[in-house]
C-alpha cells in the first residue's frame, strides 16, 4: 500500500516538475524586452495568482509574473485590441482630412443654401 502511495505522489511531483518547467519556459520569452516601469494596484485573488507564481518559481519574482500575464492578457486580446486600433485609424484619417480642409478655407463661413 505504502509503495502505492509513493508511486502516485512521484507521479503528481513529476507532473507538476514538468508543469513548472514548461511554464518557466514560456515566460522567459515574454521577460526579454522589458523596458518600461508601471505601478499597478491589483486585487487580493489576482496578487494571490501573481504570488502563487512566484512561489511555484515560475518566475523570479512579482514584477515577472505581472509581465508574463500582461503579455498574455494582450496576446489573447489580439482582435480585439486590432478593432480599436482602426478605430483610431479612423479617427486620425477624418481629423487629417478636416485639417486640409481647414487649411484650404476662406476667411468667411460657407454660404447658407
Amino acid at each position: 500500500m505504502l509503495k502505492k502511495v509513493e508511486t502516485k505522489v512521484e507521479k503528481v511531483v513529476s507532473g507538476a516538475t514538468a508543469a513548472v518547467s514548461g511554464a518557466r519556459d514560456a515566460v522567459s520569452g515574454a521577460l526579454d524586452s522589458r523596458a518600461h516601469a508601471v505601478t499597478v494596484r491589483l486585487d487580493a485573488d489576482s496578487l494571490r495568482c501573481v504570488d502563487e507564481m512566484v512561489r511555484a518559481e515560475v518566475v523570479p519574482d512579482r514584477a515577472a509574473a505581472v509581465t508574463y500575464l500582461v503579455k498574455e492578457g494582450l496576446r489573447v486580446s489580439a482582435d480585439l485590441l486590432d478593432k480599436i486600433q482602426e478605430g483610431f485609424d479612423r479617427i486620425e484619417g477624418i481629423k487629417r482630412e478636416l485639417r486640409g480642409l481647414g487649411n484650404g478655407a476662406s476667411a468667411s463661413p460657407p454660404a447658407a443654401e
